[in-house]
């Protein structure tokens, strides 16, 4: 059966919060650990292979993607972040956003009892769901696996947010 969010997908180019992360990453390589990071929606992998490339001198990390066209993505990998760029914001209907939010909090569990950090990026438009920045940060720390959410400034020129979210407990973090 097709799933409902399948019809989301569309082509991004280069955009704020890969920019974000892979600055941050660059900046900070020690605060995350070696290993994969997941392009969460990633559409046909646009951004996951500009990531790749741009994170590809450090050496310890391989950018992977998940969507819900490709059968062969895995949730269940032990994963460095998750990246999920322009993916809430184009949830049609609360049970999809619940969905979309297990799917996040599932491939942040690692087989060691910590998880990854997931950041997400919240446009101005569209949001069809109809959440501003602060009530949506609401709607997702009351979901089941998520302990808190942190906005970031992503810089001063765009209206595109930046979310952290952090799935689990406090103890879960490394």
């Amino acid at each position: 059966m097709r799933d409902s969010r399948q019809k989301t997908a569309r082509s991004w180019t280069w955009g704020v919060l890969p920019a974000f992360v892979v600055g941050r990453i660059r900046n900070n390589p020690g605060d995350f650990r070696p290993g994969q990071i997941l392009d969460f929606g990633c559409g046909p992998c646009t951004i996951t292979t500009q990531m790749a490339l741009r994170l590809e001198d450090l050496g310890r990390f391989q950018v992977v993607g998940y969507d819900l066209d490709c059968p062969e993505s895995d949730l269940d990998e032990d994963y460095s972040l998750i990246h999920a760029s322009s993916v809430l914001n184009v949830q049609e209907a609360e049970e999809d956003l619940s969905h979309t939010l297990d799917d996040l909090v599932r491939a942040a569990q690692r087989s060691d009892g910590t998880v990854a950090p997931i950041f997400a990026s919240y446009p101005k438009e569209p949001r069809k769901l109809g959440y501003g920045v602060y009530d949506l940060m609401k709607r997702i720390a009351r979901h089941r696996g998520i302990h808190g959410v942190t906005r970031h400034r992503a810089g001063k020129k765009t209206t595109t947010e930046v979310l952290e979210i952090q799935a689990g407990t406090n103890q879960a973090y490394d």
